[in-house]
């Protein structure tokens, strides 16, 4: 279980309460989770759905992979480049 930090993050440099990202994901995209849901989403205890990972990264103009996906320093994550 990971905290999702930078999705903390980007909420909190909106100035919004996590109410308010709930009440944004009703209004604009008709999608209804609690606000319990959704701090359990920031907290890494639950992995939202596509539709809402989706909306929720639309909500904030960030990259999906950027706030869903936690990347530890291992070999799987490291990219390497490729030089011609």
């Amino acid at each position: 279980m990971l905290k999702r930090d930078k999705l903390i993050s980007v909420r909190k440099e909106n100035d919004w309460l996590q109410k308010d990202v709930v009440n944004q994901l009703e209004t604009k995209f008709d999608i209804k989770i609690s606000e319990s849901y959704y701090g359990m989403i920031e907290q890494g205890v639950r992995t939202p759905n596509l539709k809402i990972a989706l909306a929720i990264s639309e909500l904030f103009l960030v990259d999906p992979q950027d706030i869903f996906l936690e990347c530890n320093t291992t070999k799987s994550c490291v990219i390497k480049s490729t030089s011609a």
